[in-house]
């Protein structure tokens, strides 16, 4: 079959390794918005999503910016 392409990167942030595989894998199936949707209503979390069409449309669940580090 031919390759799923509605997602162009998908970073998922999560307590292993495993779980963040899996939900990475199906972002690029599902799409930026479902894939928001599915990560957002997870606890401990969280997701970077990269458009295919737009590379530069970058989509962060909501907890994504209490994860990175302030000097």
């Amino acid at each position: 079959g031919r390759s799923p392409t509605k997602v162009s990167s998908a970073t998922i942030i999560a307590e292993n390794s495993t779980e963040s595989d899996v939900l990475a894998t199906a972002s690029f199936a599902l799409g930026t918005k479902k894939a928001e949707n599915i990560v957002e209503n997870m606890n401990n979390v969280e997701g970077i999503f990269l458009d295919y069409e737009n590379p530069r449309n970058i989509t962060r669940t909501s907890g994504v910016k209490n994860l990175m580090k302030k000097d």
